[in-house]
């Protein structure tokens, strides 16, 4: 004799049972994949159209505050500076914060450490050739005298 509430056969999961599991499954996956900052670190090419905007901002930055504006990029990022009687003078604390290369994308930058790219009031520069790494991943940015950047791959070779 079967007890009062209990069916003869019955195993497994429902559909509905599943479908729960699976969806629970599903968002929590994606929480995980938000809270880490996606499934990709930032790669070189990343780091290089982020470098050519600061580029950008700083040349819009020199003809419209009719100054002179440098972008100074290193191994781990780069800053703004302005050109103040008698000393270049940073312009963290003013809206142009220091901007840096994800962890494992440096740029290299020669013996000096440093490259500053300086924007006149007519937003003119000096050429200037700098390349980002990334693992075996080489960018190189190309900065002619208007301030038009060019990105393109290097080959690591």
């Amino acid at each position: 004799m079967r007890q009062p509430g209990t069916r003869v056969g019955q195993q497994g999961f429902t559909l509905v049972e599943l479908l729960v599991v699976i969806t629970l499954i599903g968002l929590l996956a994606g929480a995980v994949a938000l809270s880490t900052g996606g499934l990709r670190p930032a790669d070189a090419r990343d780091e290089a159209a982020k470098l050519h905007r600061a580029f950008q901002r700083a040349q819009e930055a020199a003809v419209l505050g009719n100054r002179a504006i440098a972008v100074r990029v290193d191994r781990n990022g780069y800053s703004f500076e302005i050109r103040r009687p008698g000393a270049w003078q940073s312009l963290a604390g003013v809206g142009f914060p220091r901007g840096l290369f994800a962890p494992d994308v440096e740029a290299r930058v020669g013996k000096e450490g440093v490259v500053s790219v300086v924007f006149d009031n007519t937003g003119q520069t000096s050429p200037a050739y700098l390349v980002l790494a990334r693992g075996g991943t080489l960018l190189a940015i190309d900065l002619d005298a208007s301030g038009k950047a060019s990105i393109h791959a290097l080959d690591p070779s």
